[in-house]
């Protein structure tokens, strides 16, 4: 203990780490000990307030971004360059976790030759060892490692498909704490320090290790994942009660000693007087939690009395807290098998792993001075985990807006950026200007009262950076508003942009949206009031609509192409194009796959101009181009036909027109006039050079006299 607080010295080998309450304190810390031995400084990390900063230790890189009182910890993305190469990899990579179980399950698999089995082994250690921090692969390291000792070429397979993934999955970082609801305190323990833990197991998963289960654990604390476990049982579980209740007993000892060993650590800052922390252990086997509750002992179960009675000992004794959470919402389900692409994404989102759109670099780079505001907007939305994914520093204000003490605070924060580089998004309130209002007469209401205090609040929200986008749904009666509209012109705010909402629904909303369609379509007068885009929109929903050719289908969201359901009003995109672009790239919703709420901005009024030709082609000569899309071949009245000519199909042929809209929002981010990486992404070029869009309202057709 130092007069300023606690310190903690962390030695490995010829490294070690200071964490102290102030530089001054860590810079003697340094001095006392350059007087036995010769260091060498490698990085410091300044408190948040103060730009935070970047290190290595142990191989791995430790980073604080400003304004942020978290870290990030991560491993070079250079790391596993020299396997790639030794297993001839190059390109980017495959973008969904690969199921190695498949491979490690084969039958009259080929021995490896030496020299396979040397560059194998060589690959599996380096991943292996990339597991210390990127925790979400430990399951996959796991089952490969069933046949470490005797590697066949189907083993080879498996580790070959799990490198492809890693080729473009190197970017990712793990954040402590978690920007996570799910490692989030328990309310049993009414504010008083404990662990956070969750327990899972799969059941007889593979025949090459005799059908013996596998556990899979997680333990957090204060938000921050301390530990997992994926094991092997060492017993065949007769059912997968059993197995469940293996996997309870061993993430609870774990428990226990990671609980006394972090008491210890508390005590010795004077934070606690407890010998052991308390932990509460969550599980989706409502059976195991049953017969540890006394509800339900059947007679094959008393050959695990043991393990039952430890378990209930440590509950008695108040250590152990045990609860139900669905699989779903359970992160350790990660550890214990091979995950689809969505569950996977899900679950290692929960554990706080972020996925980067650049070079892990990014995070590091403390002279970016791009800034985003949010103002009334969620808690961990999805315009804040764009943010974190590029690198860009945020503000969002969740609630108060109307506050003065609020709009200080973020002004004060702001006053470190230049006003050009602070792009402002608002969207306040709407449900005072929804059209359902209309089933209840459309008295007013609390809410009509509630927009009228926050909404003239915005324009002040808005003037504080030179670049700023106002955001409602479509149809809302607020854009009508005078007070919106005189709000809006005060700010600046020139012409409008499309925005898009992806959204991700379970099946039982989907099933109550689909009702409540279903009521605004027979509601009186609605359908002819209605937004011809919300038709669309609500038609695709029903219909679960989009285009598969690209092999991408958003299970469990509305539909596969977004809704275009809202809309907003922008300023300072014409006069910065660049740094506009800079700020809408957080907003590209297909960068961050399909479990996010995404809002996807597209340009207006500027886009046409903006998009260069490609290179040595005129702009009639990228017209003739002939469109050999998949599904342009199949149709006979598309086949074989010119961008241009697909165009001016279009104004008569909906399902083209919806068709090239489509690959426009889709392959436009993508669009590259140096190189032609896809006819996808150049054709959405043309169509964005010559301002496509998909024609709004209906086609008037007079009946014959």
């Amino acid at each position: 203990m130092l007069e300023s607080g606690p310190c903690l010295l962390l030695v490995y080998v010829d490294d070690f780490l200071c964490i102290a309450p102030t530089k001054e304190d860590a810079d003697h810390i340094f001095e006392v000990i350059e007087k036995k031995v010769e260091l060498k400084r490698t990085g410091l990390i300044n408190s948040s307030k103060d730009g935070g900063g970047t290190l290595r230790f142990i191989g791995r890189v430790i980073s604080r971004r400003k304004g942020e009182s978290s870290i990030t910890v991560s491993l070079p993305e250079d790391y596993l360059d020299e396997t790639f190469k030794a297993y001839g990899l190059s390109g980017k990579g495959s973008s969904s976790p690969p199921d190695v179980a498949v491979h490690v399950e084969k039958q009259d698999g080929v021995p490896l030759s030496p020299e396979a089995y040397a560059r194998f082994r060589s690959a599996l250690g380096k991943v292996a060892w990339m597991t210390q921090t990127r925790q979400d692969l430990r399951a996959y390291v796991s089952i490969l490692a069933t046949q470490q000792a005797t590697p066949t070429n189907h083993t080879e397979h498996g580790l070959r498909a799990l490198l492809r993934f890693l080729k473009n999955d190197m970017c990712v970082v793990v954040r402590l704490p978690a920007a996570s609801d799910v490692l989030a305190p328990s309310q049993h323990y009414q504010g008083k320090r404990h662990l956070v833990c969750f327990s899972d197991a799969s059941h007889a998963p593979l025949r090459c290790t005799k059908r013996r289960g596998i556990s899979g654990g997680v333990l957090t604390l204060d938000g921050c994942v301390i530990k997992t476990l994926c094991r092997h049982q060492q017993l065949v579980s007769l059912s997968s009660m059993e197995s469940e209740l293996f996997a309870l007993q061993s993430v609870a000892q774990e428990m226990s000693s990671l609980g006394k060993f972090m008491a210890r650590v508390f005590m010795s800052f004077r934070e606690s007087e407890e010998v052991e922390l308390p932990g509460i252990l969550y599980s989706d086997s409502e059976s195991a939690l049953k017969l540890l509750r006394n509800l339900d002992t059947p007679r094959q179960s008393r050959h695990l009395e043991i393990r039952v009675e430890w378990l209930k000992a440590r509950v008695a004794a108040g250590s152990l807290v045990l609860a139900f959470k669905k699989g779903i919402e359970n992160p350790s389900d990660l550890l214990t098998k091979c995950l689809g692409s969505s569950a996977f994404g899900i679950h290692r989102e929960a554990l706080g792993f972020e996925s980067l759109s650049g070079p892990l670099a990014s995070l590091c780079n403390h002279e970016k001075r791009l800034v985003m505001v949010e103002v009334c907007c969620r808690p961990q939305s999805s315009v804040q985990g764009a943010c974190r994914r590029v690198g860009m520093s945020y503000v969002g204000v969740t609630e108060n807006m109307q506050s003065d003490s609020v709009f200080k605070e973020v002004r004060r924060y702001l006053l470190n950026f230049a006003c050009d580089c602070v792009f402002v998004h608002v969207s306040t309130p709407c449900s005072s200007g929804s059209y359902l209002r209309r089933f209840s007469g459309g008295s007013s209401s609390k809410s009509d009262w509630e927009w009228f205090e926050v909404f003239p609040c915005v324009l002040k929200y808005l003037k504080l950076g030179k670049h700023s986008s106002f955001e409602l749904p479509w149809n809302n009666e607020i854009w009508q508003h005078d007070l919106c509209q005189k709000v809006l012109k005060k700010a600046g705010h020139t012409f409008d942009v499309r925005t898009r909402a992806a959204m991700v629904l379970t099946t039982d909303e989907r099933r109550e949206l689909r009702r409540l369609l279903d009521k605004m379509d027979s509601a009186d007068g609605l359908a002819s009031t209605a937004n011809t885009s919300m038709t669309d929109g609500t038609k695709r929903l029903r219909d679960v609509g989009g285009y598969p050719e690209d092999g991408s289908t958003a299970s469990g969201s509305a539909c596969g192409a977004q809704l275009p359901i809202s809309k907003g009003s922008a300023k300072g995109a014409v006069s910065t194009p660049k740094c506009y672009e800079d700020l809408v790239d957080a907003f590209e919703g297909e960068e961050f796959g399909d479990s996010d709420n995404v809002i996807v901005v597209s340009y207006a009024g500027t886009e046409v101009t903006s998009v260069p030709l490609p290179s040595n082609l005129s702009m009639e000569e990228w017209g003739r181009t002939i469109c050999d899309l998949p599904k342009v071949q199949k149709n006979k009245m598309w086949f074989k036909k010119s961008y241009a000519t697909l165009v001016k199909l279009a104004k008569e042929d909906s399902d083209l027109a919806s068709y090239l809209n489509w690959i426009k929002e889709k392959f436009g981010r993508n669009y590259d006039p140096t190189t032609s990486s896809s006819q996808s992404s150049d054709l959405a070029g043309y169509l964005m050079r010559i301002g496509f869009s998909k024609q709004k309202g209906f086609q008037r057709k007079l009946a014959e006299e």
